[in-house]
């Protein structure tokens, strides 16, 4: 979710509003597809692909069209808010459980816009370097870490 408001800076420009509600305009939809029972096929692998995906474009410093990221986000929002919708409890308020993941999908957006904006600013010679650097830590966050660090002794 960070990396989407990160692309989001890194576009500029209205793509800075549009590619964060989207998203979340989206996610809404698949999470209703995902609570009626709507069959989505692979969604970890969507939402695996999107992890993988946004952080090498923000990695390689990758910048798209305003309609392109919109769509790009679209795409895995739809996956996004599926897994959300399918894992709602069946004593859970619908309304409460969706205003949560929402919200904290717009702060987890807002933090990467925050944090690209800043880094771009604070770091003005290497600001983009700088966040292009953040783009790996999705990728990374994806994989385990080792449970022990092994001497190369």
């Amino acid at each position: 979710m960070v990396a989407v408001g990160t692309m989001a800076a890194l576009v500029g420009g209205r793509a800075m509003w549009s590619v964060p509600c989207a998203f979340v305009a989206v996610m809404m939809l698949g999470a209703v597809a995902g609570t009626s029972g709507v069959g989505l096929p692979m969604v970890e692998l969507g939402i695996a692909v999107s992890l993988v995906a946004l952080g090498m474009a923000t990695a390689f410093g990758r910048t798209v069209p305003e309609i392109v990221a919109v769509a790009l986000a679209g795409v895995f929002a739809v996956f996004h808010g599926h897994a959300h919708g399918s894992e709602m409890g069946m004593t859970v308020s619908a309304a409460e459980f969706g205003a949560g993941f929402v919200v904290a999908t717009a702060a987890l957006h807002a933090a990467g816009l925050f944090a690209a904006l800043m880094l771009s600013r604070r770091f003005a010679a290497t600001g983009t370097a700088t966040v292009r650097l953040v783009g790996v830590a999705p990728g990374r966050a994806s994989r385990p870490w080792p449970a022990t660090i092994k001497s190369p002794n």
